[in-house]
This record gives structure tokens, C-alpha cells and sequence, in this order.
């Protein structure tokens, strides 16, 4: 077809210009109808990357409140957090 050649914007103006408005307004209905789905698409798309931080940072945050965590793989802020000496290492012993 050759809707991917035309501009909406030059297709209305002309029909307007030269009185052609029921001959151009199948092509305006099937531009909107594209434009609305690349539109719903792209919502959706953002919606789900949302989710996805969000559900990243719910996951985060139980860890953390649960006081299991992987001790901040890749975090240079663990050690302050969790301490330089987790465990029973040498020299480190009661007694």
C-alpha cells in the first residue's frame, strides 16, 4: 500500500484544500488506528519495565528486612552495612 509514503498531515490538508474529505478519511482512520497501537504498545512495554523495577526493589527490600542478603554483591557499601568480620575468622575468638 502506499500509506507508508504519505503524511497524514499533507493527506488532510490537500483532502481539505480540494474538498475530498470522505476520500481521504479511510486513510486517517487506519493512520489513528496504527499510531493507537504503536501507542498502546509502547505503554505497555514502559508499564512492564515498571513493574519489573519495582519488583526488583520489593525483592531488595524484604532481603534486607529479613536480615538474609548476599551480603551486597557488587555493593563497595556492604562491609560498612554488615560488618568486616562476619563470622568466627582467625584471631577473632572470645576467650
Amino acid at each position: 500500500t502506499c500509506y507508508a509514503q504519505l503524511r497524514p498531515d499533507v493527506v488532510m490538508e490537500l483532502a481539505w484544500r480540494n474538498n475530498l474529505n470522505d476520500f481521504a478519511m479511510p486513510f486517517m482512520v487506519q493512520t489513528m488506528r496504527e499510531i493507537t497501537n504503536k501507542l498502546d504498545t509502547l505503554v505497555e512495554k514502559e508499564r512492564k519495565k515498571e513493574e519489573a523495577v519495582a519488583e526488583e526493589k520489593k525483592k531488595a527490600e524484604e532481603a534486607l528486612a529479613s536480615g538474609y542478603s548476599d551480603y551486597g554483591a557488587g555493593d563497595p557499601n556492604a562491609m560498612v552495612v554488615y560488618g568486616a568480620g562476619m563470622g568466627g575468622g582467625m584471631g577473632g575468638g572470645m576467650g
